[in-house]
């Protein structure tokens, strides 16, 4: 053998989204270096992919001539990426998965976890309230992940039970979702439903299917295709904009994988133009619209995991791996080590520290770097609903480039970036200030922005008193124009003619109500300076956490709350 060379087998095949590619036949044996370029040695005169099985697992390679005629008739940029491009995937599937001892031990504990929810006679898990479909499913697809014992018969059993909680009612909004719970009233009976049920269940289905279905009985498996087909007619019907990010690249995968094994050309047509629609604007501005979400980031990297390993199109393939490259190196841009947490500014966060909730781009996070640092200890029971996701990405597994797996290890030292997250009529931009000891998260708009629970366009993070994260948020819920001038942030009501109330949460151990007044903020480990503002603030306190507000009255001449971060 060539020194420092290993054996590889090369099973070469028309790519067809095979869900089992190494049933290919077996054509040549060789040895290659370890330092091989394979991208000069891969014919590129037809669209091909190749096989390689090592002891790690297995490589996949796709080349083409261009590869993708799609993307060629839709962005010539695109193209000029995509010709002669080698994209190397690596494919984990219940047998060649190589967890560490880590991992498996978060993977047993989140199992165990949710099964101390487990409803023997409905089939599923969940709460005195009811049992959550969503949960179930993710329950499921983690026990067949783990094979132990009775693992596949009680997986089985709440598949076939979440499989009941189907809507199936053609022609309506709700065609082809679930329930929520085994509790809810029916739609048809005025209950609530959520249309996005469809993608996660139905995304957790098709993996099962297709990483763990020598693991299911013929019922559940057919039980499965059945609800899949709902599904897809449903999400074919709904046309979820690309904008929304976690459930359009779910939504895209579903009608995709639908339309490959039910032979639907519509579900082909529609799940190909969304993907390209959604990958066309990634690349504009590098990073999704549904921006900086400690929690659906982590969405985000679970279907385009999927997208990279079981993807029914290889040019979903290609757009998969580049994506999911793009947003761990966007996320790593982003993240604090030595803070455990992202700098702000938020589109959508349940919280301001990811080590007292579970943020699901937080827990892929800790399972790359096997680390615990970026989520709570798995005792905890804020947003628990969301540890289910550790043994979900443990089974697709987590691709990190090198560059953004050092940010995630440890701080790289001061750095500011800005980023464009929409331009024109909307114009919004974030930036984000990270130093040793502290963050500044802004996102200014061209257009008054109402803040939501989740929506937090200024954000700051700092070490307070014994080292503890302290935090501050704007939470106003009222229209809103921020900008910047220099390094300072200005604020202002969208509409004069209205009274308007700009509300900060702060999370400051050792403050007190004094640390507030009408120029400063004197917090433990950081000063915020307020050189204007439009009235003198009013406070108040609970605990650690207090809440800064700026009541405007209508008409109001001073309208402007400047801040200065030191």
């Amino acid at each position: 053998m060539i020194p420092g060379s290993r054996a590889i087998r090369f099973h070469p095949m028309l790519y067809a989204g095979a869900s089992n590619p190494t049933k290919a036949c077996i054509t040549s044996t060789t040895e290659v270096p370890a330092k091989y370029d394979f991208a000069k040695k891969i014919p590129r005169n037809i669209f091909q992919s190749w096989q390689v099985h090592t002891t790690q697992g297995s490589i996949r390679f796709f080349t083409g001539k261009p590869f993708s005629p799609i993307l060629k008739e839709r962005n010539s940029m695109t193209v000029g990426i995509c010709i002669g491009l080698a994209l190397i995937i690596q494919t984990m599937t219940i047998a060649d998965a190589d967890l560490s001892p880590t991992v498996k031990e978060w993977v047993d504990i989140t199992l165990s976890r949710q099964g101390e929810t487990w409803d023997e006679a409905a089939g599923m898990i969940g709460s005195s309230e009811g049992n959550s479909t969503r949960g179930t499913m993710f329950y499921a697809l983690g026990l067949l992940q783990r094979g132990r014992g009775e693992d596949g018969e009680r997986a089985c059993k709440t598949i076939r039970s979440v499989c009941k909680q189907q809507y199936v009612a053609p022609g309506s909004k709700y065609h082809g979702t679930f329930s929520r719970s085994d509790t809810d009233k029916p739609p048809r009976d005025g209950g609530d439903y959520d249309q996005n049920w469809r993608e996660f269940i139905g995304l957790s289905m098709i993996l099962i299917l297709e990483q763990c279905g020598d693991s299911v009985d013929e019922e559940t498996r057919q039980a499965m295709l059945n609800a899949l087909r709902y599904a897809c007619e449903g999400a074919y019907e709904r046309n979820v904009s690309w904008q929304y990010t976690n459930i359009s690249l779910m939504s895209a995968f579903l009608l995709g994988w639908g339309a490959k094994q039910f032979a639907n050309p519509e579900w082909k047509a529609r799940g190909e133009e969304l993907s390209r629609d959604i990958y066309e604007n990634f690349i504009k501005h590098g990073t999704f619209t549904e921006y900086n979400s400690p929690t659906y980031n982590g969405v985000n990297l679970w279907a385009l995991a999927a997208w990279r390993v079981i993807a029914p199109t290889p040019e979903m393939a290609v757009m998969g791996t580049e994506m999911e490259a793009g947003l761990w190196r966007d996320i790593a841009r982003s993240y604090h080590a030595g803070l455990s947490n992202f700098c702000g500014p938020y589109d959508r966060s349940y919280g301001m520290d990811m080590r007292r909730y579970f943020a699901i781009t937080g827990i892929a996070i800790a399972l790359a770097t096997e680390s615990p640092a970026s989520m709570p200890d798995l005792s905890s029971h804020t947003h628990l609903h969301d540890v289910a996701y550790l043994p979900l990405l443990a089974l697709l597994g987590l691709q990190v480039p090198e560059d953004a797996m050092a940010h995630l290890k440890s701080f790289q030292g001061t750095r500011r970036y800005a980023r464009i997250i929409e331009k024109g009529r909307t114009d919004r931009r974030a930036y984000s200030w990270l130093y040793d000891t502290y963050m500044v998260g802004v996102q200014t708009n061209s257009r008054g922005t109402k803040i939501s629970s989740q929506y937090h366009p200024f954000t700051v993070h700092w070490k307070g008193n014994n080292d503890a994260i302290s935090w501050i948020r704007f939470i106003s819920d009222t229209l809103a124009i921020i900008s910047l001038s220099g390094d300072a942030i200005e604020m202002q009501p969208a509409r004069k003619s209205v009274q308007t109330v700009l509300n900060f949460e702060i999370y400051a151990p050792g403050a007190e109500m004094a640390s507030f007044n009408a120029g400063s903020w004197n917090l433990p480990g950081i000063t915020i300076k307020t050189p204007v503002v439009p009235v003198n603030p009013e406070v108040k306190q609970k605990d650690n956490t207090f809440t800064v507000s700026y009541p405007i009255p209508e008409g109001h001449k001073r309208n402007r709350l400047i801040i200065e971060v030191n």
